[in-house]
């Protein structure tokens, strides 16, 4: 307690804000939908820009400083990630055949990174003015999206795996085969349910089954 008798405010590191991030992109999406169909309405406001690298949050209520975000201005990158994402879900064409991303710096990547949530399309033309700053943002690319595995593999599995079910399901193997219908996401486990069935795991040389696991 300080002198006024509150509780301090809680501070999240970007690491702790990171360790959210990971696998909560449509809620991102989602949740900043909501905001702005609540901005429409008068029900919240804007509040100013101040380049700090910090967000403060307050309590509507008291009025209190309640949370400080150290987020080093990842929350104003994804926030405009995602409007991209909601208006390419409300606006863009239902058959998206290429995605054109101009420019090669941060909010590029981010861009990409949300609309995979809002479209099976995985094609990306990139246009930029530096080809150094293109091919690094390729590779980067690359190995988000990169395939290993045939499809059709999926389809022949006993058992496939998740290491974590909403990563794998929108950017690691598991994706592809979902995109190619060899696999549904309700067939798709997770490694810690997996690890919790001991009914399901390997009995020994006459088990034959088929067993893929995805380690996004």
């Amino acid at each position: 307690m300080d002198g006024s008798g509150c509780p301090p405010p809680k501070v999240f590191t970007l690491k702790d804000i990171n360790k959210v991030l990971e696998t909560s992109a449509l809620q991102i999406i989602d949740s900043i939908a909501e905001g702005f169909v609540a901005y429409s309405k008068g029900e919240c406001v804007v509040a100013p820009v101040i380049h700090l690298g910090l967000m403060l949050v307050f309590s509507s209520r008291t009025g209190m400083l309640e949370c400080i975000l150290l987020d080093e201005g990842i929350l104003t990158e994804l926030r405009t990630a995602a409007c991209g994402a909601i208006a390419a879900r409300l606006l863009g064409p239902k058959t998206v055949r290429k995605i054109g991303i101009v420019g090669t710096g941060i909010q590029a990547r981010y861009q990409v990174d949300m609309l995979q949530h809002v479209t099976p399309c995985r094609e990306v033309v990139l246009w930029g003015r530096n080809q150094q700053h293109i091919e690094a943002m390729k590779s980067d690319l690359e190995a988000k999206g990169k395939q290993e595995l045939d499809p059709t593999i999926f389809s022949l599995a006993d058992l496939v795996v998740a290491d974590s079910k909403k990563q794998c399901t929108s950017f690691g193997e598991i994706s592809h085969g979902i995109h190619a219908k060899t696999i549904s996401e309700n067939k798709v486990m997770e490694f810690g349910e997996l690890i919790a069935s001991p009914t399901l795991h390997r009995k020994g040389m006459d088990d034959d089954r088929i067993t893929v696991l995805d380690s996004a």
